[in-house]
């Protein structure tokens, strides 16, 4: 068994990943990989998880067309929506170029027009957040801040970044510098909070609720889908 769990948008030459596994694989061999879905994230409108660290985005399509490529294909798939809008899928080796694979592609026109949608929201929360004139809190140390920063710039005039992780308290970002906090710091009814945790739909919906019952002030969600 082969598994490959969010390690496939990280290589750079997926066609000589591809090349090796076939070699020192056969025909018996079971082969699990996961990674994020290119059409959740564009259904989703998140653009936001776009991103350095990720040099490849595949749709099930997309995916299925490399597999052949290298005589693979796959067996069965299933989406995770709550978490990166991950698609999980079972691969096998032989016939390849036939995979049952069978899906209206996302097109052009449509990517375009999810990211407008994804930009004007955007656009919309740092217009707010600009209101508050650095009245704000950001929730969520999260690894991925500073490209929500990228998006809405006024976010480097919080006060302070609040995360219930106390290993993080007193440490900021290279690129963000401002410091995190614990939450026994900030009265939440008195205080503007923008979830900058945003990674999955699981977590972000957590956050909403935790911070709906510490009554928080406003809470601001830079996103138009949880």
């Amino acid at each position: 068994i082969f598994l490959c769990s969010h390690t496939l948008e990280h290589i750079y030459c997926v066609d000589t990943f591809f090349e090796k596994l076939d070699e020192v694989s056969n025909n018996e061999d079971l082969f699990f990989f996961q990674f994020p879905s290119l059409e959740y994230l564009v259904i989703d409108g998140r653009f936001d998880q776009v991103h350095h660290q990720h040099i490849n985005y595949f749709s099930l399509y997309s995916f299925s067309i490399l597999l052949a490529r290298h005589g693979f294909k796959i067996v069965d798939y299933q989406y995770d929506r709550s978490h990166y809008g991950t698609l999980i899928t079972q691969i096998g080796k032989k016939g390849g170029k036939k995979s049952f694979v069978k899906q209206d592609l996302i097109t052009e026109e449509y990517i375009h027009s999810r990211y407008k949608l994804f930009k004007d929201n955007m656009t919309l929360s740092n217009e707010l957040l600009n209101k508050l004139d650095g009245n704000f809190y950001c929730y969520g140390a999260s690894l991925m801040l500073p490209i929500i920063n990228y998006y809405l710039p006024n976010l480097i005039e919080c006060i302070a970044i609040i995360d219930s992780n106390s290993k993080k308290h007193n440490l900021c970002y290279i690129n963000f510098d401002k410091e995190i906090i614990g939450e026994q710091e900030l009265q939440f009814s008195e205080n503007n909070l923008i979830v900058t945790a945003l990674s999955t739909k699981e977590a972000t919906r957590k956050i909403l609720i935790k911070l709906i019952e510490r009554k928080a002030l406003n809470v601001i969600l830079p996103l138009n889908i949880i």
